[in-house]
């Protein structure tokens, strides 16, 4: 790029200042997702962060935007709920007797909607569980603490299924 050769020298000036200045929004992207990657380690949220990475579709970018958009996931009393504040629950026109349900609702925390249904993309396929998948799979056992104060060790896979009696989340 820098060997292109303009008739103007204005034109190169202003050639010059736009390469310039996607090469600092170049560098400034990698310096945000080195700390986004950082903050998926070593952060407040971290153990959360890692657990949703091991489903399919979720790698660091979208379980940190997950976690900050959702902040606790502990405020919803069940994955319907948490559903319905994405808007990702159909729509539904009654009358009387007839209940018919439509397209989903699509009110609701855009964002969140959008990582959702961009993750879910990867479940279309056969599973292949490989490489960094399944590096963070295998780390991705939780230990749920019940309000009777049993620990329960169960994988995200399972995370759900025991999501009504999660109360407090802790490492292993």
């Amino acid at each position: 790029m820098n060997s292109l050769k303009f008739e103007h020298s204005a034109s190169r000036i202003v050639f010059q200042e736009y390469l310039h200045q996607i090469q600092e929004i170049e560098h400034r992207v990698k310096r945000l997702e080195e700390e986004i990657q950082i903050q998926a380690t070593e952060g407040v949220r971290a153990p959360i962060i890692q657990a949703l990475q091991s489903l399919r579709g979720v790698a660091h970018i979208t379980a940190t935007n997950l976690v900050a958009e959702i902040g606790s996931f502990k405020r919803f009393e069940s994955p319907k709920k948490l559903m319905a504040y994405a808007g990702l629950i159909p729509s539904e026109s009654s009358s009387g007797e007839t209940r018919r349900q439509g397209k989903i609702t699509k009110t609701g925390n855009r964002h969140v909607r959008r990582l959702l249904v961009e993750s879910a993309w990867s479940y279309r396929y056969q599973p292949a569980v490989k490489g960094e998948l399944k590096k963070r799979q295998e780390s991705s056992y939780l230990v749920f603490k019940q309000s009777h104060g049993k620990h329960k060790i169960a994988s995200i896979k399972n995370t759900f299924a025991c999501y009504h009696e999660e109360r407090q989340l802790v490492r292993p």
